[in-house]
């Protein structure tokens, strides 16, 4: 019966509350990377548009200055 036990006995069995921190700390870590991959995908997104729309603007003005 002793032997499942950690080798440090009881003190190193975790507790429900220890489960339930750990729970909530892994939630708000899983939230945080959310948050950071939104804001990277809406930089990403933004920055590609702009050099589109740089890109076209070149286009159309060289196109306008031909023969």
């Amino acid at each position: 019966m002793i032997a499942p036990l950690p080798p440090g006995g009881y003190p190193e069995l975790a507790t429900k509350q220890d489960i339930v921190d750990l729970r909530k700390e892994l939630r708000d870590s899983i939230l945080g990377v959310g948050s950071e991959l939104k804001r990277f995908l809406l930089v990403t997104i933004l920055t590609a548009n702009l050099a589109l729309a740089v890109g076209l603007a070149g286009i159309a003005f060289g196109a306008g200055l031909g023969p």
